[in-house]
Parts: C-alpha cells; structure tokens; sequence
C-alpha cells in the first residue's frame, strides 16, 4: 500500500512539475518583453495668479478654495485675477471681514471671440471660506486688470 501511494506521489508531481514550468516560462517571455510607454502629456499652462491686495495665505487658500469648485474653469483659465471686492481708497460696509472677487480670464478664444470671464465670490469671517458664483456686474477695479483678448 505505501508504494502504491508514493506512486501516485510521483506521478501527481511528474504532471504538475511540467505545467508549473510551462507556466513560469510563459511569464517570463510575457515579462520580459518591452513595455511601450506612451508619449508624453501635453500639459496645459498652469494659469498666471495675481492676487491684488489679498496676502499671499489668503491668496493661496482663496485660490484651492475656487479650483475645488470649479477645476475646469481654473484648468482653461490664462489668468486668474483677485482682488478685494471694496476699491482701492474706499471704504466699504461688509457683512465679512474677508470679502474676495475671483475672476478666471479663459486661455482660448471660442469662434474667434474671447469668452466671457469666470467669476466667484469668496467671502469669510476671518479668511477664506465660502465661494458662491459672483452675481452681477464685476468691480470696476477688477474689470480694469482683465488684459484684452
């Protein structure tokens, strides 16, 4: 009986043995051969940020606040632009101490004319914190910083 069993010992071995290699030799040549790699990305320019009279902290945390809204309009835009929603030498009554506009200038004229400029509003008790679509007119003093086409 124990000879009967180390014989169907070997043979069980004798069959896997042989496919086992069979296997291994196949993933080699399949590792082995070359990997293509694909070209290069294009990557598009990152935007130019000019952050007008708001710090630089401010500016940065305004700037990730807007592009988790809205990435797209950040990735097509040629320049970013903010500014404090109060002009320059005036004083303003705000509801928050932090009060931002955000305008994105699109890199890409559309049929030949230049679209219209993205723009949000962030406003904060003591920083950044809400974004919410800009509504109506664009401050003068922004406007007047938007390059032509």
């Amino acid at each position: 009986m124990l000879d009967r069993d180390r014989l169907r010992r070997r043979s069980l071995v004798t069959a896997i043995v042989p496919l086992g290699l069979a296997v291994l030799s196949v993933l080699s040549v399949a590792c082995a051969a070359p990997v293509p790699v694909p070209p290069a990305a294009v990557v598009a320019p990152a935007p130019a940020v000019e952050c007008g009279r708001i710090v630089p902290d401010d500016c940065r945390l305004t700037f990730a606040l807007v592009r988790a809204v809205d990435p797209a309009a950040v990735a097509g835009a040629k320049l970013i632009l903010m500014d404090d929603t109060c002009p320059p030498d005036a004083a303003c009554d705000r509801q928050f101490a932090f009060d931002t506009g955000v305008v994105m200038v699109p890199q890409a004229l559309v049929a030949g004319v230049a679209p219209e400029p993205v723009a949000y509003h962030v406003s904060g008790a003591g920083g950044p914190e809400f974004v919410a679509p800009w509504r109506g007119p664009l401050p003068e003093h922004v406007i007047a910083r938007i390059p032509p086409p």
